[in-house]
């Protein structure tokens, strides 16, 4: 029988296939992540690893919050299909995401769009009207999601086909891990998604006993691929006539810095012997990796969403509503 992560591997490939067939030429993804963030480089490495195995003659191009301005219109009007950077910035949490995605959607009517599976966060109305009305403008548009809550959001507001389809980091499949060096690693979010007492769950686990680390995964080294893609972002939005003589390089660089980005998350999960995080990422990668983990909740519920959707059979894997939780859950993890 197998694996959970071939399953959901091959949903992806059942469920996203069949929306771009016919449109495979040449592809133009937006929003592809060119900053630290490991999940999202996750997520952009699993769609390459889809359209890589569905379409391998594919030309693929890319632009992103960084370095797009209206004069790479001509080229995304290339395309014969423009795919949106999956993941958990649809609506207002990451307002500068939506933003690009909302101006690809005016800019270019018609056109065939499809947005990779997202989680949706809405807090006001008028933000889900002015994306309903940019959405029905647009005319061609499919909105994939990942989770079954904004499957009925996005059903209830918004005139486009919506189809649940699991997180794009899972087409990576089965992943390698190396051996653990700490009984607990703890990668936990600092940013405004975080609902977990962070200081009471260190405490919890100091009592368990064994080694602990706590770390974060949109903090990094410095990195010359970075600093050399952010450059070329700059050259493209100062010199617009050379995105046409450098977007195959481009390409290449922001692929690079992903596998870098995503070789650091990978070694950074493999450390624990058990992993407690409220990133989904990481619960996705620790499915993918075979590390046992405990998982929090998110500000916006898309982790326990997600979780609830495709996860939460897994062996490997217990979801947390309570740091009270975390000593029993350890142990039976064990």
């Amino acid at each position: 029988m197998p694996t959970l992560n071939a399953q959901l591997s091959r949903r992806i490939d059942e469920t996203v296939a069949p929306l771009i067939a016919g449109r495979s030429e040449r592809i133009c993804i937006i929003d592809p992540p060119g900053y630290a963030n490991v999940g999202d480089s996750a997520i952009f490495l699993g769609e390459l690893a889809f359209l890589r195995r569905n379409f391998p003659d594919a030309r693929i191009d890319f632009f992103d919050t960084a370095n797009y301005t209206p004069a790479c219109d001509r080229f995304i009007e290339e395309s014969s299909i423009i795919l949106l950077q999956g993941g958990g910035n649809f609506g207002e949490i990451w307002p500068r995401h939506h933003a690009i995605r909302m101006a690809i959607l005016e800019r270019f009517p018609g056109k065939p769009i499809v947005q990779f599976p997202q989680s949706i966060s809405f807090t006001t109305q008028a933000g889900i009207d002015a994306t309903a009305r940019a959405i029905e403008r647009q005319g061609n548009f499919t909105l994939l999601v990942r989770d079954r809550n904004s499957q009925a959001f996005a059903e209830k507001h918004f005139p486009c086909a919506t189809i649940l389809c699991p997180d794009m980091a899972f087409a990576l499949g089965d992943l390698a891990r190396a051996p653990a060096s700490l009984d607990f690693l703890c990668l936990l979010r600092r940013d405004k998604e975080v609902v977990t007492d962070h200081s009471r769950l260190l405490q919890v686990l100091s009592e368990l006993g064994g080694s602990l680390d706590v770390a974060d995964w949109i903090e990094a080294p410095d990195s010359q691929l970075g600093r050399k893609d952010r450059a070329l972002a700059r050259t493209w939005r100062r010199f617009p006539w050379t995105i046409g003589l450098t977007r195959s390089f481009a390409f290449r660089l922001r692929e690079r810095y992903a596998r870098e980005r995503l070789a650091f998350g990978l070694g950074l999960l493999s450390r624990g012997s058990v992993v407690i995080t409220d990133r989904l990422h990481a619960h996705v990668l620790c499915c993918l990796l075979g590390v046992r983990h405990l998982l929090f909740d998110s500000l916006d519920g898309k982790v326990s969403a997600l979780y609830e959707a495709w996860t939460k059979n897994t062996a490997n894997a217990r979801l947390v509503s309570s740091v009270d939780q975390v000593a029993g859950l350890v142990h039976e993890l064990r």
